[in-house]
């Protein structure tokens, strides 16, 4: 991917992401051939993790500028592949598919995911993106323990029947 890119994909993802979202403290990883991993640890603030998850929100629109494709966005929050162990989750383009349910109402989400239960999450029919950040790194409770975050903290906090 990086050399289909022109001038490569981390002078690219700076002009055409980055600096239009006002990210700038960021750090990439790098694979042994010296090319940004894009399978992960891409490290940012959460603030500047909030943005790129609403960017995703916003159809790729950010401050009346369109960052990203619309078409792409679309296409990167859609259920591409079923996830044969865990009923109801799909696989997009780089992002999970999951639906929360609260009071018996479902909500359905995109996100991203890392190590240690590090989450991203956009719902779909709801305005709002959460930034979770752990430390319970190569920990079999990570992800668990952020879906407990959001179904006993924040959607009490802020759906209102």
């Amino acid at each position: 991917m990086n050399k289909s890119v022109p001038n490569g994909l981390e002078k690219y993802a700076n002009e055409k992401l980055f600096k239009p979202l006002n990210i700038t403290n960021y750090q990439w990883q790098f694979t042994p051939q010296k090319v940004p991993n894009t399978a992960g640890s891409l490290q940012m603030t959460s603030l500047d993790y909030a943005k790129y998850a609403q960017l995703y929100k916003n159809k790729g629109l950010w401050n009346g500028k369109q960052i990203l494709s619309p078409d792409w966005v679309e296409k990167t929050l859609t259920h591409q592949i079923q996830i044969p162990e865990r009923e109801n989750q799909f696989y997009g383009y780089l992002f999970w598919n999951k639906t929360f349910t609260f009071e018996g109402k479902d909500y359905e989400t995109y996100y991203c995911a890392g190590n240690g239960g590090n989450e991203f999450i956009i719902f779909n029919d709801y305005p709002i993106v959460i930034i979770i950040t752990s430390k319970a790194y190569n920990k079999p409770y990570g992800h668990a323990q952020a879906d407990k975050i959001v179904l006993d903290y924040v959607l009490p906090s802020i759906i209102k029947e």
